[in-house]
């Protein structure tokens, strides 16, 4: 006669009751809510500085200031001239900001009011893009010979500016390095604190994704 065992239910682990399971997953996401509380500024302001591309100046043939503000980079580009960094200062803009006058009108208007001469001062009213500003600026590259130029723009542009400057120019053997401008509007290593930052960084964020996609 054969043996039968009765099977025998399975033991189960003793582990945490259910109730303890959530106050364990409860202090969790307090803990990791607190953390994140305190460090928030650290990562908002991270990727600010990733924005930011400054190589310094170095003696160049031409400063290229970009269109697209009317105060911080042109007073960056006009300081770079007197500190005799380049014998040229061109400014860049299509935008229309008056009838039959142009971003980079304006922009050498205010240079020559600043007392850079006329004849050292070179417009490109064409470009409304960055993309553009690089490639129309090529040209004059090329014409004028030019092995090395600054680029000035507003430091949380800085990086997207130096990037495709830098993918158009390198072929022609031409060295870029990026000079921004601190902006002037807001604080850009707390640049969540104003309206006018935020909508410009994370937009600027949205560009840079999207130009790497692209090109």
């Amino acid at each position: 006669m054969g043996l039968y065992l009765t099977p025998r239910r399975p033991v189960r682990g003793r582990g945490l009751p259910r109730r303890a399971w959530w106050v364990a997953v409860l202090i969790a996401l307090l803990v990791a809510g607190v953390a994140l509380w305190r460090t928030y500024p650290l990562v908002l302001a991270g990727m600010a500085r990733y924005l930011v591309v400054d190589d310094g100046p170095a003696p160049s043939d031409a400063i290229i200031v970009l269109g697209g503000d009317w105060k911080g980079r042109i007073q960056k580009g006009i300081e770079l001239y007197r500190e005799g960094y380049a014998p040229l200062l061109v400014v860049t803009g299509g935008l229309l900001v008056a009838p039959d006058r142009t971003q980079a009108d304006y922009l050498a208007e205010v240079a020559e009011r600043s007392g850079v001469p006329a004849q050292a001062i070179v417009k490109e009213p064409r470009s409304d893009s960055t993309y553009q500003d690089a490639a129309l600026t090529l040209e004059l590259a090329r014409e004028h010979g030019w092995r090395r130029v600054l680029v000035v723009t507003s430091d949380w542009h800085s990086r997207r500016a130096a990037t495709i400057f830098r993918k158009l120019y390198g072929p022609a053997g031409i060295e870029v390095r990026s000079v921004p401008s601190p902006e002037w509007r807001f604080e850009t290593s707390r640049w969540w604190e104003y309206p006018d930052g935020g909508e410009t960084i994370v937009i600027e964020w949205v560009r840079l994704v999207w130009y790497a996609l692209r090109f």
